[in-house]
């Protein structure tokens, strides 16, 4: 059974643990948006665990445990440091502090474009903020959040320092850093600096008011929001701001990050594999109980020629397919398929799935 997905790539990081592996019907959970936050109001991601029933995603059925999943992309290139360029398929092993919440019902709003109100995101790595000032963001993380239990950072719990380290390095404002990210300088231009209030609050400093564009800076899914270890970068040696062509950093397999999903095998120019991330703080908010993800191995194939990845696709060698051109989008919503429309947002683009 193929089912559309008319919407967006980063999302996936939440809706390919938690959408695909579904079959059967269940009674479901509740999800509840966050609300927007204001100069005295804390933004919290909440969510019910009361039973409901009608919910939206019913249509997906009960999530089950198990089994592997193989999707494509257009390129697989190797590099693994959000301080030079990267691309989505590595969303996967990397976090970033907010996403849409995949819960809203799309009735509310659509997740049809780039631009997702504050109120429909949900926590990530952070649990809660608020705007302190014009030019100040609060950030609460969230606590008990595990970097991957690999060298060199070996399972130990991410903290406001380690979020500290990343701004330093992407902003060029400390830890020896004196150049940002070439990659975050435009979405970047009115961050002063970003500072560690306790061991799991940051604050965010502008350089001029902004209100609540802030929140819009701080919860893009570009590549730049998505957190480094300071132990993975330190095996890199001196500090520079030229990707690596080799070495430590080069190797996939020191890439490491508090993802649900551990890089586990990858060939340059070919394909990636992941494999499931045992300690992942993550849960279904339908099921409060139940840890993500629900797949055991996920596969990250190149593809670049549209045609050969719908052809895949129909023939049930990929599971899910991203980025599809407008042509060929039409001729899968053409045929005879069972469709299921679900807006992911943060990246243009349609999306279909076996």
């Amino acid at each position: 059974m193929k089912k559309l997905y008319l919407g967006f790539l980063v999302i996936l990081l939440l809706a390919v643990s938690l959408l695909i592996a579904c079959t059967g019907s269940t009674t479901q959970t509740s999800s509840q948006a966050t609300t927007t936050s204001n100069p005295t109001q804390t933004t919290t991601a909440a969510t019910s665990t009361q039973a409901t029933s009608g919910n939206w995603w019913d249509k997906f059925g009960t999530p089950q445990y198990g089994g592997s999943l193989t999707m494509s992309t257009l390129a697989v290139q190797q590099n693994f440091d959000p301080y030079t360029f990267m691309f989505a398929q590595y969303c996967f092993c990397y976090e970033g502090l907010f996403y849409p919440d995949w819960t809203l019902d799309r009735n509310t709003w659509g997740m049809v474009g780039m631009f997702v109100p504050e109120k429909y995101f949900s926590g990530n790595l952070a649990e809660s903020w608020e705007l302190t000032d014009q030019q100040t963001m609060t950030i609460h993380l969230r606590q008990g959040v595990m970097w991957q239990n690999k060298a060199p950072v070996n399972g130990r719990e991410f903290t406001s320092e380690d979020a500290v380290f990343h701004f330093d390095r992407m902003l060029g404002t400390g830890h020896g850093y004196t150049k940002g990210s070439p990659y975050s300088a435009m979405m970047t231009s009115n961050w002063e600096k970003v500072t560690a209030v306790d061991q799991y609050t940051i604050q965010i400093h502008f350089k001029n008011p902004c209100g609540g564009v802030a929140f819009f800076s701080a919860s893009d899914q570009a590549a730049f929001l998505w957190f480094e270890a300071p132990e993975w970068v330190a095996l890199g040696g001196p500090i520079t701001d030229e990707p690596a062509t080799s070495g430590p950093l080069y190797e996939w397999q020191n890439a490491v990050g508090t993802g649900p999903w551990i890089l586990s095998d990858f060939v340059n120019g070919t394909s990636l594999k992941y494999t499931k991330n045992p300690t992942y703080w993550g849960h279904d908010p339908r099921y409060p109980q139940n840890q993500v993800p629900y797949a055991d191995t996920m596969t990250v194939l190149q593809i670049p020629d549209s045609a050969t990845q719908v052809a895949a696709l129909r023939t049930g060698k990929l599971d899910y397919l991203a980025a599809v051109d407008w042509q060929h989008s039409q001729s899968l919503a053409n045929t005879d398929l069972e469709k299921a429309k679900v807006g992911l947002s943060t990246a243009s683009g349609l999306m279909f799935r076996n």
